[in-house]
């Protein structure tokens, strides 16, 4: 990577305005790819898009945060998944977790919050990989 190179940022939610202020927000730092849902996400997967982190909701149509984290673990792909969710249910982080999700936070979250969390899984998976 090239110094001063934005690290790729897939971000995935349903809600346009949550996508649009996050991506303004995480776009100062990394290079944001959104997408409305898990579907579309994968899609730019399957075209070869790799992300060094994945930010996703949990629910959406399509194809929810959940499926998405299964698919990008069957494809092989390491990079970190953090999950967010509206949604405080103690058996769904653990599917979460089990699924593949590195991080799961429940909403609101705020955007210094999600950069924080960002960061640390970053940084956790530099240590892992060196």
């Amino acid at each position: 990577m090239m110094p001063n190179a934005k690290l790729e940022l897939l971000l995935v939610d349903d809600a346009p305005m949550i996508r649009q202020v996050l991506a303004l927000f995480l776009s100062r730092t990394y290079h944001v790819t959104t997408c409305e849902d898990g579907a579309a996400a994968l899609h730019q997967l399957q075209l070869g898009y790799v992300p060094a982190i994945i930010v996703t909701d949990y629910e959406m149509p399509n194809m929810d945060g959940l499926q998405l984290t299964r698919a990008v673990r069957t494809m092989g792909l390491n990079c970190p998944v953090l999950m967010a969710s509206s949604v405080k249910d103690p058996s769904m982080l653990q599917t979460a977790l089990t699924a593949g999700v590195n991080t799961f936070l429940v909403k609101p979250v705020l955007p210094m919050e999600l950069k924080r969390e960002i960061m640390t899984l970053l940084e956790d998976t530099k240590l892992v990989l060196n």
